[in-house]
C-alpha cells in the first residue's frame, strides 16, 4: 500500500523539509536583518492579482518606495523555475547599474491548497532563497498556510500586506518622532546658552567684588601704617614698595583669572557652536519656511501649491508642496518600475 494524494505530498514535504533543515537551510544564525528603511523593494509575484495591489497599495499608505516587481508563474508547471530565477536575477543585480538592485524581496502569492502552494515547497525555490544575499520576506498563502520557502526565508509574514507592513515603517510616525526630537534638541541648546551666560555673569561679579573688597583692606592697612609710622617718610617709602607688589600680584592675578574665564567661555562657545543650528543642517535636516520667512514646524501649516524655502547646509532652494492627490499620481507613475 502507498499513500495517495494529499497524504503523499505531505509526506514528501515532511521528508523534504528534514533533508534541507539537516543541510542547516533553515539554521537562525543563517538569517540576515531586515534593513530600516529600504530604498528599493524587489516583489516577486504574480504581475496580475490582488496580491501585488495590495502590497503597493500598502507600501503607498506606509512609506512609498521604489517598487520593482518580477512577474512569474506562482503555481503549475514551471512556477519553481521561474520564482527561483528571479530571485538569483534580483542577486545579480549591481547598485550602479540601469536596474538598482533591490535592498529587500518579497516573495508572496495569496492562499490556496497544498497542490497550489507546491512550488514554494520544491528544492529549487527554496535553495534560492536559502542563497540570497538580498533579505527576504516570505509571504505565501494565507496566516495558517505554511511553505519550505518561510523556513529558509530571513522573516515570515502571515498575508502579502503584512509583508508591506514589515518591509517599511510609518512615515508619518518618524516625521513626528524626528520633529519632536528637534525641538528637544532646540531647547536644550537655548537652556545651555543661558546657563552658560549666567555661569560668565556670576563670575565676572564675583571678580569685581574681590577687586573691591581688595583695595578696601588695603586702603584700612595704609590708614593703620599712617597711625603706627614713626618716620613719615620711610614708612611712606616702604607703603609705597608694598602697594607696588601688591599692585603687580593683583595685576597678574587678574590678567590670569580673566585669561582663565575668557579660555572657558570660548570652550563653551565652541560647544555651542557644535549644536548649532548649521550644524543640524551638515547632518542632512533642512529648515522649512514659509513665503513671509516663518519657519514651518507642522505639516498643517502647509496648503497645497505654497511655496516654501528649504535651507539646506549649502542654500537655500525653492519647493512647491503637493496635494495628496498630485503626490499620489506622482508616486504612482515615477516610483514603481518593472522589468518587462
Amino acid at each position: 500500500m502507498e499513500i495517495a494524494g494529499e497524504g503523499a505530498l505531505l509526506k514528501i514535504l515532511e521528508e523534504r523539509r528534514r533533508k534541507l533543515a539537516a543541510e542547516g537551510l533553515f539554521a537562525e544564525e543563517r538569517k540576515k536583518s531586515l534593513p530600516f528603511i529600504p530604498q528599493v523593494i524587489g516583489v516577486v509575484t504574480s504581475a496580475t492579482g490582488a496580491v501585488i495591489r495590495d502590497i503597493l497599495h500598502r507600501l503607498q499608505d506606509r512609506f512609498p518606495r521604489h517598487v520593482i516587481v518580477w512577474p512569474v508563474l506562482v503555481q503549475g508547471e514551471g512556477a519553481a523555475a521561474q520564482i527561483a530565477t528571479a530571485i538569483e536575477s534580483f542577486n545579480r543585480l549591481t547598485f550602479e547599474g540601469t536596474i538598482p538592485r533591490p535592498d529587500l524581496l518579497i516573495v508572496a502569492r495569496g492562499g490556496g491548497s497544498l497542490e497550489d502552494l507546491w512550488s514554494f515547497n520544491e528544492e529549487i525555490v527554496v535553495r534560492a532563497v536559502a542563497r540570497s544575499h538580498i533579505p527576504i520576506i516570505s509571504a505565501v498563502g494565507h496566516e495558517t498556510d505554511t511553505t519550505l520557502i518561510d523556513f529558509a526565508a530571513d522573516w515570515r509574514a502571515p498575508t502579502p500586506t503584512a509583508a508591506a507592513e514589515r518591509a517599511v515603517p510609518v512615515r508619518r510616525e518618524l516625521l513626528d518622532i524626528s520633529a519632536k526630537l528637534l525641538e528637544r534638541l532646540n531647547r536644550g541648546l537655548l537652556r545651555y546658552n543661558e546657563g552658560a551666560t549666567q555661569y560668565f555673569d556670576d563670575w565676572n561679579e564675583r571678580f569685581l567684588n574681590t577687586k573691591t573688597i581688595f583695595f578696601t583692606h588695603i586702603e584700612q592697612r595704609l590708614k593703620t601704617l599712617v597711625v603706627q609710622l614713626k618716620h613719615p617718610r620711610m614708612l611712606l617709602a616702604q607703603s609705597e614698595i608694598n602697594i607696588h607688589n601688591l599692585s603687580n600680584r593683583l595685576n597678574l592675578s587678574g590678567k590670569q583669572y580673566i585669561e582663565q574665564r575668557l579660555l572657558s567661555f570660548q570652550n563653551m562657545a565652541q560647544l555651542l557652536q557644535s549644536y548649532s543650528f548649521h550644524r543640524t543642517l551638515e547632518r542632512g535636516f533642512c529648515l522649512v519656511r514659509s513665503s513671509k520667512g516663518e519657519i514651518v514646524k507642522k505639516t498643517e501649516e502647509l496648503r497645497p501649491q505654497q511655496i516654501v524655502t528649504l535651507t539646506f547646509q549649502d542654500g537655500d532652494k525653492l519647493a512647491k508642496i503637493q496635494s495628496e492627490a498630485e503626490k499620489s499620481t506622482t508616486v504612482n507613475s515615477h516610483s514603481q518600475g518593472s522589468l518587462f
